[in-house]
């Protein structure tokens, strides 16, 4: 074992003795799972290591986003806030298409997000 290698497990070693990891948030729950769903599978295993480097792709980062997006929608009685929300998403949504660089179909989307507001709106 190298002299760092050491170094680092004898601190290890000593803060596990003085409870130091005892009582952490999630101990003893599984790892969550990662959502690599919109990653091509040969390009998972070089997102993941960016990930656990601290950088998250801009694709990932903005999947992130409209879920909590989403998430905020379904938990937000206000209308006038679900509507500011869904103009965010909408955006999100179009940025999301032109980073797949897509042809993007604005009338369907247009058509789905007119009906959304119209729903909200209560008319």
């Amino acid at each position: 074992m190298r002299l760092l290698d050491k170094l680092a497990e004898e601190k290890i070693n000593t803060a596990m003795q003085r409870g130091e990891f005892d009582n952490l948030p999630g101990a003893g729950l599984p790892l969550p799972e990662e959502d690599f769903t919109f990653i091509p599978e040969e390009m998972r295993m070089a997102y993941k290591i960016l990930k656990n480097s601290g950088y998250i792709p801009p694709e990932l980062e903005l999947h992130n986003h409209i879920r909590n997006l989403e998430s905020l929608i379904q938990q937000n009685p206000d209308s006038s806030t679900r509507r500011q929300y869904l103009k965010k998403l909408h955006c999100l949504y179009l940025k999301l298409e032109e980073s797949r660089q897509r042809q993007l179909n604005l009338v369907l989307q247009n058509e789905y997000y007119e009906k959304i507001l119209s729903r909200l709106s209560g008319t």
